[in-house]
């Protein structure tokens, strides 16, 4: 691993990272039970990230 890397701690960093990286993501939301986000890759095929509340 790229010691000059940081790992993102949470759907948010992960987030603005994507974003930073010209990838295509849609709206962060906050639901009752966490947030999450999707993105899409070069194939354009969409995933969803997402972080459960405790």
């Amino acid at each position: 691993m790229d010691r000059n890397h940081s790992v993102p701690r949470g759907v948010e960093e992960l987030y603005t990272e994507f974003k930073q990286k010209g990838i295509t993501v849609g709206e962060l939301v906050t639901t009752p039970t966490g947030k999450g986000f999707n993105f899409a890759d070069y194939e354009e095929q969409y995933f969803a990230v997402v972080e459960e509340q405790t």
